[in-house]
């Protein structure tokens, strides 16, 4: 088979150029980029697929602790109030709030069955306080205190660790955008290209011509290195 070359209009028969674009497409730079990028690219998907999955766990994580922290004000404020309660006294107290409350006032009424040490007089005290802790409590988990302070406190590093994982992880979500960016600008030419152009630009046609040239030196000429994003991509992800 006569050879074809690009920019002069080829005189061969048409089953014979276009025999002898599939062949050069193949062959070409572009082709070998193409394959690479298209496999590395999965690669990346599935990469931040899963640190979407992480980001995901991570907020639901983040959430939990919110709900926990706000929980266990509660309980502080709750054990604090009804420390104050004629006849209860630190140590009932706890005993009351470990053994009956469920993050609502009303659980403690529950203190009379299931508490020692309680009878009628604080049975009715624990009543009548349930009835104004109701309504006083939501003012009361507002307050500035040393209970929610010291709440806040130890869940601070919790918290702190829980964002440093999430900054971390948007970081790298960042990174991999910027580069499946840039991969698919190139990816969106190199795809374009097909066998028909290489027909088109052996039998004269001058946009299919600049096409081809550019389609076989690919992503990169082979006397240069490559650039720093195809690297990346293509070794840590091909």
């Amino acid at each position: 088979m006569g050879s074809v070359r690009i920019g002069t209009r080829s005189a061969l028969p048409l089953p014979a150029i276009r025999a002898r674009a599939a062949k050069d497409y193949a062959a070409a730079r572009g082709t070998q980029h193409l394959q690479k990028l298209r496999a590395a690219l999965r690669g990346l998907s599935a990469e931040m697929e899963r640190l979407e999955k992480r980001r995901r766990e991570l907020d639901h994580k983040a959430a939990e602790l919110e709900r926990e922290r706000e929980a266990e004000h509660r309980r502080a404020v709750v054990l604090r109030e009804l420390r104050r309660v004629p006849g209860i006294g630190p140590a009932l107290a706890r005993d009351i709030v470990d053994t009956c409350f469920d993050g609502t006032v009303e659980s403690l009424a529950r203190a009379a069955a299931q508490v020692p040490g309680i009878g009628k007089r604080r049975k009715e005290a624990i009543e009548e306080w349930i009835a104004e802790m109701k309504s006083q409590l939501p003012a009361l988990l507002e307050e500035s205190s040393s209970e929610g302070e010291a709440v806040a406190a130890s869940y601070e590093a919790k918290k702190a660790r829980l964002e440093r994982r999430a900054a971390r992880t948007e970081r790298e979500m960042e990174e991999l955008l910027a580069l499946r960016r840039r991969a698919e600008e190139e990816l969106r030419f190199l795809e374009a290209v097909t066998p028909e152009h290489f027909v088109r630009a052996y039998r004269g046609d001058g946009l299919a011509r600049e096409m081809v040239e550019r389609y076989l030196i690919g992503v990169y000429p082979e006397w240069e290195e490559p650039p720093d994003w195809f690297t990346t991509l293509t070794e840590r992800f091909g």
